[in-house]
């Protein structure tokens, strides 16, 4: 059996989310912004039939509203 997460399932978008933020933490680091005394917030969110999951780093705040017919 293979070990690879299929797509969609917990594993695997815990995963890809990671390596999103680790990706855009390395962009910034290596922009040439001066970034020392500013602050940084980051939210993603991935919405699927099954599930809807979030994962934020800083002081980052996700709100859902749902509109009923």
């Amino acid at each position: 059996a293979s070990s690879k997460p299929q797509p969609h399932s917990v594993a695997h978008v815990e995963r890809a989310m990671c390596t999103a933020v680790e990706r855009a933490d390395q962009l910034l680091a290596t922009s040439g912004l001066d970034v020392t005394d500013n602050g940084t917030t980051a939210l993603l969110c991935m919405l699927t039939p099954e599930r809807l999951t979030a994962t934020w780093v800083g002081d980052s705040r996700a709100v859902l509203g749902v509109r009923w017919a």
